[in-house]
């Protein structure tokens, strides 16, 4: 008993001096004493300057703990403005008797008013580079570990830090590379007790500023599980919220995220993010994050979404198109592998509407974005996604202010390919643009530097083939551009019929031209092309006009007689051909030729592209029979002009044959006719008596000599 109480005492003194020291060291310890010394190993180390205004508070009892105020940690030489690190408050506590015995217990860490500024130059030097140099060294080892003592039992054999409380921090990045400014703003982070192996509630949140704008704000929550080495760590409930400055809903994200630490492998498993207009994407990626140009590759599907209501709960408006249902069905899926450098979409499948396009995408960031695709579709009708049309409303008319009406008063200009240097092709199976019904499209694009380039631009139509290059380039508000086309055997019949409704021209045709213009709406080009195209169709037929009926017109007339009844409007020929020039909003033509069996025909003329009125005179020469066209001889007319004067528009034009002048001409073939067989006739007789009296002349010349003799 008197051992126990020999020991009792000795227990009872030893924390009676425990408790005398700290008593003492709490009434006789300055922290401000030490201000000067931290300061200077800081400089010493790092080569910054710390400053402590606040006050510097130590507890040694229950626990051991630091709280500082008002702190900044300068930028290393050659990097002005900020400070690289500011705090308003910072604040750590250790549990001293757990400590004890290898047990580190942390309470709260808390830092309220951090402020972070990161800064890479011009010449690509970081802020952050000397920090992350210092601790490039041998890892410190522990005291009783192997390397110090060798024992293999580490000092501290767990931890638990009961939670973080970071709040109002402010995180500030700067490139000026590539002149980027990005500003987190009151973020915070708060989290429950971390331990190894067991789940810990995070929360985290944030604004996002780029220059003076806001973008949005970010706030996420999940449990966070950390292993024993602290190498793994898992989220497998994250969530994310992201909240615009201002216009939709917010963007949800969900997903479970794993980190391995020791291999900086990141894996994201039932990852699914819901935006505005029930938009919806999800899928799977993986991502190696220690590599020199870490990257992630995985595999996503877009589930099917109207666009017009994501553009509604955007704010924006999609115009109105000529099919209701057009543009209201858009999916997608994609296999994903990004770096820093590049972003491949391959193989890429979308579907908008009842088109289906398979191909592959890839994006170079940078200050001018590289765009590289290869697109196919299989079947697209352009025609439903065009503007509505006005019932009533003439085609092209001149609306008030000189334009034509519906059109743009502006060019539509490049679009993205006026953002992005872009190379790829693009190919489509049946296409129906305008109208037209084309096959095998095939265009190859190229832009950069306000330039794009369609060339070459092929297709089959129509029974024949389309070849052509288009070059545009931006300038100012409005687009400059280039075109060179060709056409190759293409029955220009089904072409019309379908392009204008209709087939007023008949025959196999070839067309080539050469044009330029400004602006990409169709007012503006109709206004604006300038150049020239050649065409030349053969074994056809010109409706709306049968010459070879005018000449029978002729010719009843002629005889006193009604006009036979007309047969089928239109006119054969064998070829026709001529040479178009565009200016001025114009299309002129002097040089048209056509041959048909006994009739040529020639024209000349003009037409207005805005108004599409038309002003041009055909003239149509007989010269042969008109047997094959009707029956019935009609060489009296040989040579004789018909006149026939082209009125009305592209979509209405009307044919006026002046039959009066082609009378004339007829009256005045007869009396040249009567005149030439009168002279004709006069010159016989002439001749006639001219013989007889040089017979007479000779025969009394005779008798005279006669008698001479």
């Amino acid at each position: 008993m008197r051992i126990l109480r020999w020991i009792g005492g000795l227990l009872l003194l030893a924390l009676l001096v425990v408790g005398v020291g700290a008593a003492w060291l709490y009434l006789t310890f300055d922290p401000e004493d030490y201000k000067a010394r931290i300061t200077q190993q800081v400089e010493q180390q790092t080569g910054r300057t710390l400053i402590m205004d606040g006050p510097l508070k130590l507890t040694f009892y229950p626990r051991i703990g630091l709280e500082a105020e008002t702190v900044s940690f300068g930028n290393p030489a050659g990097f002005p403005g900020d400070d690289f690190l500011t705090a308003r408050r910072m604040g750590i506590k250790v549990d001293l008797m757990p400590l004890i015995d290898g047990h580190l217990v942390v309470d709260t860490l808390e830092l309220e008013g951090v402020g972070l500024n990161l800064h890479r130059t011009a010449e690509g030097q970081e802020n952050w580079a000397d920090l992350l140099a210092l601790g490039a060294g041998p890892e410190p080892t522990a005291p009783g570990s192997a390397a110090a003592g060798g024992s293999s039992e580490k000092w501290i054999r767990d931890y638990v830090v009961r939670g973080v409380a970071l709040t109002d921090a402010r995180v500030q990045w700067r490139d000026d590379e590539s002149g980027a400014s990005y500003v987190l703003d009151g973020a915070r982070l708060i989290t429950g007790a971390i331990s190894p192996g067991a789940a810990v509630p995070v929360e985290v949140g944030f604004r996002l500023a780029s220059g003076d704008r806001g973008a949005g704000r970010l706030d996420a929550t999940g449990e966070l599980t950390l292993s024993e080495d602290l190498n793994r760590l898992q989220i497998p409930d994250l969530a994310l919220t992201l909240t615009p400055e201002a216009g939709p809903r917010p963007v949800e994200i969900r997903g479970g995220l794993t980190l391995d630490r020791s291999t900086m492998q990141l894996e994201v498993t039932d990852f699914r993010l819901d935006a505005p207009g029930g938009v919806a994407l999800s899928g799977r990626f993986t991502g190696e994050l220690g590599q020199p140009v870490p990257g992630l590759a995985g595999h996503f599907a877009l589930a099917p979404f109207d666009p017009h209501k994501l553009a509604s709960e955007l704010g924006a408006k999609i115009p109105p198109m000529r099919d209701p249902s057009a543009l209201t069905r858009f999916s997608g899926e994609f296999d994903l592998d990004a770096t820093v450098d590049k972003v491949v979409l391959k193989p890429l499948t979308m579907s908008l509407d009842d088109t289906r396009i398979d191909g592959e995408v890839t994006v170079a960031p940078g200050a001018s974005p590289l765009l590289s695709f290869r697109l196919r579709a299989d079947v697209l009708d352009g025609d439903r996604y065009l503007a509505p049309e006005v019932p009533g409303q003439q085609k092209n008319a001149e609306a008030p202010g000189g334009s034509a009406a519906g059109a743009a008063p502006a060019s539509p200009g490049l679009g993205l390919l006026g953002v992005f240097d872009a190379q790829g092709s693009f190919a489509v199976g049946k296409v129906k643009v305008s109208g037209l019904n084309m096959s095998d499209v095939n265009v190859s694009v190229r832009s950069g530097g306000g330039k794009v380039s369609l060339a070459p631009m092929k297709a089959r139509l129509y029974g024949g083939d389309y070849q052509g290059n288009l070059n545009l380039e931006a300038a100012g508000n409005t687009v400059n551009w280039r075109a060179t086309e060709k056409l190759t055997s293409v029955q220009i019949g089904p072409f019309l019929k379908d392009l204008t409704g209709d087939d007023k021209l008949q025959g196999a045709g070839n067309l080539e031209a050469q044009l330029q213009g400004t602006g990409l709406s169709d007012a503006q080009i109709r206004r604006t092309v300038q150049g020239k195209a050649t065409f030349v169709f053969t074994d056809g037929a010109l409706k709306g006009i049968n010459l070879a009926q005018l000449v029978r017109d002729v010719k009843a007339r002629l005889k006193g007689k009604a006009p036979e009844t007309s047969e089928a409007s239109e006119t054969d020929f064998s070829e026709l051909s001529g040479t178009l020039g565009f200016g001025k909003g114009k299309v002129r033509n002097q040089d048209l030729v056509m041959k048909s069996p006994y009739i040529r025909v020639g024209g000349k003329g003009e037409a207005d592209l805005v108004t599409e009125k038309l002003n041009y005179l055909l003239t149509a020469k007989v010269v042969g029979t008109a047997k094959g066209q009707g029956g019935g001889e009609a060489t009296q007319l040989a040579g004789v002009v018909i006149p026939v004067k082209v009125r009305g528009t592209f979509s209405d034009p009307s044919f006026e044959p002046d039959l009066d002048e082609a009378l004339k001409q007829v009256a005045g073939k007869r009396l040249d006719e009567e005149k030439a067989r009168l002279e004709k006739k006069a010159k016989e007789e002439l001749a006639d008596e001219t013989g007889k009296l040089e017979e007479k002349v000779q025969d009394e010349l005779g008798k005279a000599l006669k008698k001479l003799f």
